[in-house]
């Protein structure tokens, strides 16, 4: 389902004014420094508190590893808190998959500070060496904005003994900074014609000192415009 029925959801957006962004409504630019960044969500379930990312007014795309087995889990944004209606997965392998979106009961109202991160549509390459920047909710510290780069695959390997597939990528930082909010969202800086959009680019997985590794959000492209737009796409309760 990941790449299946791309073409046709593709096909089915390319009339609207909004083709080129999952919605039209997200924020195109970094919030100032000490301000909330407005579609950083807080994943709450009975066991663990995760990190996550609203994409749009019901949906929320967080790490599979922080909502598989769990039940009656809750999404703070801001300071709003939201039910969980259902969770959806693209494979029962969450770590080769590790990623997952959120339903929530009731679609959020948007705000200054509630707002949903951009996930552009269209061709976006991601060249090793680029800087991004991984937003945190905090868990472990304060709220920030962390300036990552995309490195070499290797690097994962030698960190981690493990080789990472098309999935995945595999950043991190020059000053050893630890990679421990997992569900935390990775964005770029994407250039269009006259506009420059922030626009989502990973989930991170897991990682140690250093090194993450983030689901790559340019691989499910086509399952999460499938699951927003209720696309025969199967539930996990």
């Amino acid at each position: 389902m990941i790449a299946a029925a791309s073409f046709f959801l593709f096909a089915l957006l390319i009339h609207q004014e909004s083709a080129q962004l999952l919605d039209s409504n997200c924020v195109k630019a970094l919030p100032e420094e000490n301000e909330r960044v407005p579609w950083l969500a807080f994943i709450m379930t009975p066991s663990k508190n995760c990190s996550g990312a609203l994409i749009n007014k019901q949906f929320v795309l967080t790490a599979a590893r922080c909502v598989v087995g769990e039940k009656d889990s809750s999404v703070r944004l801001n300071s709003e808190v939201y039910p969980v209606q259902n969770t959806y997965l693209p494979t029962n392998d969450r770590f080769t998959m590790d990623i997952a979106l959120l339903k929530l009961k009731e679609p959020v109202i948007y705000k200054r500070h509630i707002r949903p991160i951009c996930i552009l549509l269209s061709d976006l390459v991601i060249n090793t060496g680029m800087t991004l920047k991984d937003t945190r909710w905090g868990l472990t510290g304060s709220p920030a904005t962390k300036i990552i780069t995309n490195f070499e695959n290797a690097k994962c390997l030698s960190s981690f003994g493990k080789r990472l597939n098309e999935f995945q990528i595999c950043a991190g930082y020059s000053n050893n900074d630890n990679c421990v909010e997992v569900g935390s969202p990775l964005c770029i800086e994407a250039y269009r014609p006259n506009v420059t959009i922030y626009t989502l680019t990973g989930i991170q997985s897991y990682g140690a000192l250093g090194t993450c590794v983030y689901s790559n959000i340019l691989r499910y492209i086509g399952w999460i415009v499938g699951v927003v737009l209720e696309v025969d796409v199967c539930v996990h309760s």
